[in-house]
């Protein structure tokens, strides 16, 4: 057992702070939950320095959107009713014991240390993203802050909705990959060795097909040390490739290139980087920092390199929608739309057309794959599983012929 002292908001919103023994800062944490109160800060006693704090919002981790469009969409009903941010944070960590509890609980030691709700999310280390954080910024400093929550959470649950469709949409592909999976383990590990003994007391060779099954499996079975670290090492170097700059790179660039593939990507980008973009020209940010917070959204590394180009450009007065149109990131309707938008001082407006567009041709695109590739999938699966189970069954009537002899 260990000596801690943390601090930890109760119903009522207040903080208690007390010297208790505990097993690890983890146990701590989950019995000081299951009291009711709502932990911040965990200090070992006798470990100077060394602080376990509990605020996921102190972390430094990146927070799922799902959970920080939440966050956004309860603090902007709150600001929007006249609540003070400090009170609307009280309500939010002492509202819920879950992650975002404790991350509103970070916020708010913060903000009563006299912090702004924008210097409170940038004090997380990257747990906030800055486009977040800097339309939360000019919210406060034009004094709609309410108005700027609101319009966030907004642009935080269309990105949420985009990407729970991008997910559904391969649910099913998917689970006929693993079912496939499933079937040709089965009959390799199941099926196939139980025909082997037929051949061996016959003294007649199985088929070719049949070899080769049983060649797989007495492999994995006779050598599974091996098998398994071949296994580890492939994973690790697809980690590794993974993880590779370069690869990624050129992954991204080959991407934009593959028929069908290219304008989903380009279409998801586009919604993305509309969406944030004009978001940001509501809240009040200026264009070049807006374009450069904006490139932040963006997944593919050849399209954000465009982007931030772009950006540079832009903050020597060059025309936006010429240098999206040189790029050729973006649709030419998108780009006709961005170019209105700058003659009419609308661009704002223009992008969030642009976002909605793209969102309804996304999901015309994903609808139109998934109608492609559900069958093919199916097709070759069922050849796959099917030239399997006719191998065996082939062997099957083999066997039977030799009875018969």
């Amino acid at each position: 057992m260990a000596r801690f002292q943390y601090s930890a908001y109760n119903a009522a919103g207040q903080i208690e702070a007390k010297e208790v023994e505990a097993a690890d800062a983890g146990s701590l944490s989950a019995a000081l939950g299951s009291a009711g109160l709502y932990p911040f800060d965990i200090v070992e006693v006798g470990a100077a320095g060394v602080r376990q704090t509990l605020s996921m919002a102190s972390q430094g981790r990146a927070m799922p959107l799902g959970r920080l469009a939440g966050i956004v969409r309860e603090l902007a009903t709150l600001v929007g009713a006249d609540v003070p941010i400090d009170q609307a944070l009280t309500l939010l960590s002492s509202g819920q014991a879950s992650a975002t509890g404790t991350a509103a609980a970070g916020l708010l030691q913060r903000v009563r240390n006299g912090a702004s709700l924008s210097e409170a999310m940038q004090a997380t280390g990257g747990t906030f993203p800055d486009y977040c954080v800097s339309m939360i910024q000019a919210g406060e400093a034009s004094g709609s802050l309410g108005a700027v929550l609101a319009d966030l959470a907004d642009l935080l649950d269309r990105r949420v909705d985009m990407q729970s469709r991008l997910r559904s949409a391969l649910i099913y592909p998917m689970i006929l990959v693993l079912m496939a999976i499933a079937a040709v383990v089965l009959i390799v590990s199941v099926l196939v060795p139980s025909l082997a003994p037929l051949f061996e007391d016959s003294g007649a060779e199985p088929p070719a097909a049949m070899q080769f099954l049983l060649f797989l499996h007495d492999t994995a079975v006779a050598d599974w040390p091996i098998v398994l670290a071949v296994a580890g090492v492939l994973a690790i170097g697809i980690v590794l490739a993974v993880r590779s700059e370069a690869i990624r790179t050129v992954a991204d660039r080959v991407a934009l290139r593959t028929p069908l593939l290219s304008g989903i990507l380009a279409r998801a980008e586009t919604a993305r980087l509309a969406q944030t973009l004009g978001a940001l020209l509501r809240g009040g940010v200026v264009l070049p920092t807006a374009l450069r917070i904006s490139t932040l959204v963006v997944r593919n590394r050849t399209v954000r390199a465009a982007m931030e180009q772009i950006s540079e450009d832009v903050k020597e007065g060059a025309n936006l929608s010429l240098l999206l149109e040189r790029a050729r990131v973006l649709s030419p309707m998108a780009l006709r739309l961005i170019a209105i938008g700058e003659e009419t001082g609308r661009l704002d407006k223009m992008l969030t057309h642009v976002a909605r567009i793209a969102e309804a041709e996304l999901q015309r695109r994903l609808e139109l794959m998934m109608s492609l590739l559900t069958p093919l999938l199916t097709l070759l699966i069922g050849l796959g599983v099917g030239g399997l189970i006719y191998s065996v069954m082939t062997t099957i009537l083999r066997v039977n012929d030799m009875a018969i002899k």
